[in-house]
């Protein structure tokens, strides 16, 4: 009997084809592949770093699960999509923003699950460095798409090298409470991930377009 596929294992081989369908279709349009916009997903800890833990809820699972939908979504929209990690080890916070500088990314998205003793703290929060004004404006799109589908979001300046390159524009979003008994079910849905990701990917599309 054949062994079960690992969750990493199907995503990865959904982002291969999507990025190869991408590829394609770029090329029959007359433009390179690697004209396209390059966007880092980051699946927060990893590794001997589980991140906040609640019960049966480990971050670092489920910051990896909703990195894979996210990038499943930008790669379908012609992006040239890079994962820090593609299972579970740890990538340095140094290492995490060398990758994307590495890359040439124009764009960073690092991706976090929070707890809080309060149960009843809900929402999102958004991470951005200070006096970056690329990654402002990312954040900018980042929260009227949060927002716009109906969620709170804090938005919070952070001094974190990890966020501060000067040339790619980064921001940490934390997408929900697993402490919240509201919010608790939406960190292992896929259809929540589904609606992260496409908020997301029209948040980079309005900052890379300008529109």
């Amino acid at each position: 009997m054949r062994p079960i596929p690992s969750i990493q294992t199907v995503a990865l081989t959904m982002l291969a084809l999507l990025s190869a369908a991408a590829s394609a279709g770029a090329q029959a349009l007359g433009t390179l592949s690697s004209a396209r916009p390059i966007v880092v997903v980051d699946a927060g800890h990893g590794g001997d770093e589980p991140g906040v833990v609640d019960g049966e809820l480990v971050e670092k699972d489920l910051t990896l699960r909703l990195a894979f939908v996210v990038a499943e979504e930008m790669v379908a929209r012609g992006y040239d999509v890079r994962l820090t990690r593609d299972g579970d080890f740890a990538v340095s916070m140094d290492d995490r923003r060398a990758i994307a500088e590495g890359a040439g990314a124009q764009v960073l998205l690092m991706l976090h699950v929070m707890a809080r003793e309060d149960p009843a703290a809900r929402g999102a929060e958004m991470y951005v460095a200070a006096g970056m004004a690329h990654s402002g404006r990312l954040a900018d799109r980042v929260e009227a798409e949060v927002r716009g589908d109906g969620r709170p979001l804090l938005r919070r300046a952070l001094d974190a090298p990890a966020l501060a390159s000067p040339r790619v524009a980064s921001v940490a979003l934390e997408v929900a409470h697993m402490t919240n008994p509201e919010e608790r079910p939406l960190v292992t849905s896929r259809a929540f991930y589904r609606a992260v990701a496409e908020s997301l990917a029209d948040a980079v599309e309005g900052y890379l377009t300008g529109g």
